[in-house]
């Protein structure tokens, strides 16, 4: 790739001029396909660990006797089903309804998301328009002055819209990782807390550890569907088939 010194130039003029020869003989592909490349791979990599999370909370879904567990593949609704395998009794508890909170908060932050952003668009409008009006109606002195107040205002607005924006979507963080720890702990008791600590700094971690445990037995209170009764551990299901006369299945 051709290269350029700009201490080599006396004036401004003669190193724009080279640095125009420069950009002319850089090849655009050159420089678009190895973004294009990095940005297949990170799409590749996000659309995998999209399907291995739904993949395993529509399983983890249907193990609990979640209805509509395919709504773990659709975004947003996907949080019912979360809600709905963290809602699963442990160890006697009374669950919460995660199923009905979660998605609740969920929409709701979207929605004032979006209300504060577009507010935020619309003001931002209306400053450009009032710039103009005031660069072409006013002395210099007394633009600055005003287009300095406004730029302030515009600010502050922006400011409110991170707040508002960062305050739904903490709240809503902390609700889906107190779900998620449920899920972690009904589906690998043990390494919950350790599961739950590596998905928070690691991101990655969640759908793959989900995907794991999408086939491990439930060990919280659940109606075990072979003796229609309520049991505290997987272990136990053996006992409550023995004492049901119930056959086993060798298949």
């Amino acid at each position: 790739m051709p290269s350029i010194n700009p201490f080599e130039y006396q004036n401004s003029d003669e190193f724009f001029n080279e640095f125009e020869n420069f950009l002319s003989q850089i090849d655009p592909m050159a420089i678009i396909m190895p973004l294009l490349g990095i940005f297949l791979v990170l799409l590749a990599i996000g659309i995998t660990l999209y399907l291995l999370r739904a993949i395993a909370i529509y399983k983890m879904g249907k193990t609990v006797g979640a209805k509509a567990a395919w709504l773990a593949f659709i975004p947003v609704l996907d949080s019912y089903v979360i809600g709905r395998i963290a809602e699963t009794p442990f160890e006697g508890k009374k669950p919460f309804k995660y199923s009905i909170i979660l998605p609740l908060v969920n929409l709701i932050s979207i929605i004032i998301t979006y209300m504060s952003e577009s507010n935020f668009s619309q003001n931002v409008e209306f400053f450009t328009k009032r710039v103009i009006f005031i660069t072409n109606n006013y002395d210099e002195k007394a633009a600055f002055d005003k287009i300095f107040s406004m730029s302030l205002e515009l600010l502050s607005d922006y400011i409110s819209v991170i707040l508002i924006s960062s305050v739904a979507s903490i709240l809503l963080s902390i609700l889906t990782f107190i779900a998620l720890y449920k899920v972690y702990r009904l589906f690998a008791p043990s390494k919950a807390g350790t599961l739950l600590v590596c998905s928070f700094f690691f991101g990655i971690v969640q759908p793959i550890a989900l995907f794991c445990l999408r086939n491990k037995a439930v060990c919280g209170s659940f109606k075990a569907p072979e003796a229609n009764v309520y049991v505290q551990d997987p272990v136990m299901v053996q006992e409550v088939k023995e004492e049901n006369n119930i056959p086993e299945d060798n298949t």
